[in-house]
This record gives C-alpha cells, sequence and structure tokens, in this order.
C-alpha cells in the first residue's frame, strides 16, 4: 500500500509517539512524505531557536506567521497536488493540526484517493477546520483522545475512529540504574500546566533532599534545521525517563491522556500524574499502574513511593505488563493499517 503523509518530515518530528508510529509505519508499507507545513522554521535564521519566536515577540510572530501561510497557500496546494501526482498513493494521511490552516482554510476535495485526518490537540481546532473536514469529505476522521471523538462525532459527517499514542519497547525500556528520584519534562507554563509548574516549584525550592531534573521541553532547544542530537527526544528522552524512579507531571488543564503516560510506564519508572480522560478506556487504573496525584497530594505521594520500594516496583511491573498488551507502536501500526484496509 502507497500512503503519503502530509504534516511534518519525519526526522523533523520531535514527538516520540509520532516518530515511531511513523517509522513503523514506513517498514512496513511504501510510505513518502510532504512536509512542506511548518512555516514558522522558515521565517527563522538557522541558529534561531522556535521558543524564542514564540515568546519573545509573539504579536509579531503571530502577525508573520498569519501571513506567511498567507502568502504560501498556492504554493503549498500545488506542491501537494504534484507530490500526489508523481505517487499516486492509495491513501493520503494528513497528521499536522494546523493543516488547514496552512491551506487558508481551503476545501482540499482535490485529494483523489481516500484521505484519513489525525487529530490529537483539539484545543487547538478552528471552527473553520472543522467546515473545512467536512467540504473536504474526509473518509475517516481518526481521534488521539477518545473524548473528544465522542463530542463532536455527529458534527463531522465522516467515519471516525481512535489512535490513542503508542511506544516502541525497544526503545522505551528500562536502561540500568537511576540517577534521580523524579523526572518530569515538558512546558510548565502555569496557564497550561499549572500542576507541573507546581511541582517544579516545589522540587526546586523545597525538595531539600530529592534529587531531581526536570528540562524543558525541546522546543528550547530545537532551531529551524528541527530537533539535532542535543534535543530532549527520541531515544535520549527515553533514557532520561528511565532515569528517574519516579516520573511526575501534571498532563494539561485540559487533562488529556498525553503520551507521558506509556511512555513512563514503559520506562520503568513510576508515574504520578492526575487521572486523564479515557483512562478507563485506557486501562490505567490508580494504584496498580499510575499513582494519581493532585496539586494537594503531590508531595506526600512522591515522598510515600521513595520510602516504599516493593510497592511502588509492582505498580510500575503491572504498568509495563499493560504498555506490553494494549500500547505499543506495533499494535498501534497494526490497528491504523486495518484502518486503511476498510476505507
Amino acid at each position: 500500500m502507497r500512503v503519503l503523509v502530509v504534516g511534518l518530515a519525519q526526522e523533523q518530528e520531535f514527538h516520540a509517539g509520532y516518530y515511531y508510529l511513523l517509522e513503523e509505519l514506513t517498514r512496513r508499507e511504501d510510505v513518502r512524505f510532504f512536509g512542506d507545513f511548518d512555516a514558522r522554521r522558515k521565517l527563522l535564521p538557522l541558529a534561531s531557536k522556535v521558543e524564542l519566536f514564540n515568546r519573545g515577540n509573539w504579536f509579531l510572530g503571530k502577525c508573520l506567521h498569519r501571513t506567511s501561510k498567507k502568502l504560501g497557500v498556492k504554493k503549498r496546494i500545488n506542491g501537494l497536488k504534484t507530490a500526489i501526482k508523481e505517487f499516486d498513493p492509495d491513501v493520503v494521511l494528513v497528521r499536522l493540526n494546523s493543516f488547514f490552516g496552512q491551506l487558508d482554510f481551503r476545501d482540499c476535495s482535490f485529494i483523489p484517493c481516500p484521505k484519513v485526518y489525525l487529530i490529537a490537540d483539539m484545543h487547538l481546532w478552528h471552527k473553520k477546520q472543522l467546515d473545512c473536514v467536512k467540504q473536504s469529505e474526509f473518509d475517516l476522521v481518526l481521534f488521539v483522545y477518545r473524548f473528544w471523538m465522542d463530542k463532536i462525532k455527529e458534527k463531522l459527517g465522516a467515519r471516525v475512529g481512535w489512535l490513542p499514542h503508542s511506544v516502541p519497547p525497544k526503545v522505551f525500556k528500562d536502561y540500568g540504574p537511576r540517577t534521580f528520584d523524579v523526572v518530569s519534562s515538558g512546558h510548565r507554563f502555569a496557564s497550561d500546566y499549572p500542576l507541573r509548574h507546581l511541582i517544579h516549584q516545589y522540587l526546586q525550592y523545597n525538595g531539600g533532599e530529592i534529587s531531581f531534573s526536570m528540562p524543558g521541553h525541546p522546543q528550547m532547544t530545537m532551531d529551524r534545521k528541527g530537533p539535532d542530537n542535543g534535543c530532549l527526544i527520541r531515544g535520549n528522552y527515553a533514557k532520561f525517563l528511565a532515569s528517574g524512579k519516579l516520573f511526575v507531571f501534571g498532563s494539561s488543564n485540559r487533562n488529556y491522556p498525553i503520551a507521558k503516560y506509556v511512555e513512563g510506564m514503559a520506562s520503568g519508572s513510576l508515574v504520578l500524574a492526575p487521572k486523564p480522560e479515557d483512562a478507563d478506556e485506557l486501562g490505567f487504573v490508580d494504584g496498580e499502574n499510575f499513582v494519581e496525584i493532585n496539586r494537594s497530594n503531590f508531595v506526600e505521594k512522591i515522598k510515600y513511593y521513595l520510602w516504599h520500594e516493593v510497592e511502588m516496583q509492582r505498580i510500575v511491573n503491572n504498568a509495563k505488563k499493560l504498555v506490553l498488551e494494549r500500547h505499543t507502536t506495533e499494535k498501534r501500526v497494526e490497528q491504523l493499517i486495518d484502518f486503511f484496509h476498510e476505507l
């Protein structure tokens, strides 16, 4: 089967789940990438960090980003049409949230073969995006987060499916001795990640003898060329997670079941995090394969499990078993290919 993936080129992808999902899909099918959908980096000098562009001058950056999308929309559409004509795919997989924004919310029914839209962060959706999905007559819309799928599937007018996060167990695994008591990672802006912000503040200023490491999001070290060897991504990220006894984080103020849950479970760290949406469907059980925390009890829970290693190891073992049974990249790609064959 020939699959054209529209979004970032695979080598630019810093999200481990998507990177390894596409890698496994490429092993099994004939996959090509059309990655002309990240106007931000094209505006930057080579050495400039994307994060500085986002935060250094937010208003100017937003205006430049919007302008670049509008000026380049014809080129992007023609490029996509050319890629489709040359490759003649059996299916087109669109997996970038801003796809329709980059096309200035144009109808993309010009794609002649079956087309699939993979959507994760629903809070980034624009009303026009929903309209474009309908107009473009997507054959299938896949949701990473099931609770959103259940909320809007009636409005889509398209078949829907669920494709949650996954991890490759050959990469996310136990790498040996644990260097830190606690690790965490990612953005920690108080507005979007209030619990993550509190965890960082506590461990930095009141953690005492608790050893911890909480590096920032890889975008803080990413330049126009995309992720490089210095970024905390892929194998580097997996080894970092495996360096901590506890992996402690807040999902976000939207309580998504983000990839960190299965990434931490696979790495042999005890996951301490809020109980997310979709937890029951994903098999996440408090006290069995992860530990539920909140603003009031995360300090208590951290200290408790650092002092109760036998109980901690029991939960870690259950978590590894859950990932191997239900959330490996191989299983997820099998599901994705089954979706393709049903079109």
